[in-house]
Parts: C-alpha cells; sequence; structure tokens
C-alpha cells in the first residue's frame, strides 16, 4: 500500500542557490568557476560568458565537484540510481560524459584530488581510507587511512607536480598530526615528520623538489580541544 500525501513542501518549485555555494574552484585557465549548491553542479564564467548546470538533475546529489588539470573534463560524486555515491566525469561544458566508476565500499568521499597527468583521482572516505581511483581501467584501491573521524575533509590530499606522490596529514596515537607521503612507483607509505611535532597542511613546491607544511614542535602537553577543564 503506498499513500502518497498532498504535501506543499514536496511539490517542485524554482530555488535561489545562491546562498547555498560551496567547494568553489578555479580551471585550469582561470577562465570558469566550478561549485556544487544543492546538489547540482555549475560552472560560471570569470568575467563573460553564461552559467551552466552541468547535471541538472534535481533528484539527484551531486557533490564535490573538481576540474581535471587542464580544464577540459570535470569530475564530481552522484548518487544517481545507486544507494552509495559513484564517481562521474564529462567534458567541461557537461556535453560529453564517460563511464562512471563504482567506489566500492566507501559510502561518500572528501577532498577528491586530481592526479596532475590526468590518470588519477584520489580522495578520501567515509572509513578514512585515502582511495585512488585509476581513471582509464576504472579500478580502485586503498593507499593509506587516516587516524580520527573528525580528519575527514581536513587531511589535505596533495599531488606532487610529476604524479609520483602524494601527500596528507593524519593523526598519531598521541592525537598529534605528521606527514605521510605516498609513492606511486612503489605504492608504499613514508612517515615524513616526527612523531612528537604537529605538522599538517602539506603542499608541494611547483619545481617538484620541496614540500612545504605547517608544523609545531613545542605543542608539548597544552590541552586538546575537547579539553573542558
Amino acid at each position: 500500500i503506498s499513500i502518497i500525501g498532498d504535501f506543499r513542501w514536496a511539490d517542485p518549485e524554482w530555488k535561489n542557490v545562491t546562498k547555498d555555494i560551496q567547494y568553489v574552484s578555479l580551471s585550469a585557465k582561470g577562465k570558469r568557476i566550478i561549485m556544487e549548491a544543492r546538489g547540482e553542479v555549475f560552472t560560471i564564467p570569470s568575467e563573460y560568458g553564461d552559467i551552466r548546470n552541468i547535471t541538472n538533475s534535481p533528484l539527484t546529489a551531486d557533490r564535490k565537484p573538481i576540474w581535471s588539470p587542464l580544464g577540459d573534463q570535470i569530475a564530481w560524486f552522484s548518487d544517481e540510481g545507486h544507494s552509495n555515491y559513484v564517481l562521474k566525469r564529462a567534458s567541461q561544458d557537461g556535453i560529453d560524459t564517460f563511464p562512471e566508476i563504482s567506489i566500492g565500499i566507501s559510502k561518500y568521499a572528501w577532498e577528491p584530488t586530481w592526479s596532475p597527468d590526468g590518470k588519477f583521482i584520489a580522495f578520501v572516505d567515509d572509513d578514512l581510507r585515502v582511495r585512488l581511483v585509476d581513471l582509464a581501467a576504472g579500478t580502485l584501491k586503498s593507499i593509506g587511512i587516516g587516524g580520527l573521524n573528525i580528519e575527514r575533509g581536513d587531511m589535505g590530499l596533495t599531488w606532487s607536480p610529476d604524479s609520483k606522490w602524494l601527500a596528507y596529514s593524519k593523526s598519531g596515537s598521541n592525537n598529534f598530526t605528521r606527514i605521510m607521503i605516498w609513492s606511486a612507483e612503489s605504492d608504499s607509505t613514508t612517515e615524513l615528520t616526527n612523531a612528537f611535532a604537529h605538522a599538517s597542511s602539506p603542499v608541494w613546491d611547483r619545481d617538484g623538489k620541496h614540500l612545504y607544511f605547517l608544523a609545531s614542535t613545542n605543542l608539548a602537553l597544552r590541552s586538546g580541544w575537547v579539553n573542558t577543564s
């Protein structure tokens, strides 16, 4: 038995989404801006052109849009027709699409990051796994894991310019975050910073030889953020 109520809040209506804009970024050449608003993916011109609703799917939650390194494609996560999210891709104008890729046991995604060579997208899932999508093969694997649930969306995934390294931060058993780097060549992860230093926010130099990050070596025994004494 299905009983469908005539609820006013369930009626289709026009909605102004300008107050719900999030996950904003510039294209590679800075000509267009991509953003998410109320489950739709838009691109808007930085100066001249038209606003484009790339997804145009009011009944679907489309999240976390990102540009490809060349700016010719966009990718996002969508729950359209699925119990879990899948990774979708399209040309930057939304006309040409690519086969969607399942993210497997992951139920959601944070911090999607496209490798500079365009071959991979890394993200953090709901169980803090650092996941790697091979776009050509359509495959997925885990290459790391975070430390605390509150880190989701704040692990700072960042690729080196040659796409050979992925850096991020994670909490250790002492709750201090340390910098981790994953090697694409050896498929191994190295802890880069001292366990007694609090380090975060890694970013690669464009020369590919240096890695910058924020760190404190004297955090010591000061109160944690949840200490209410």
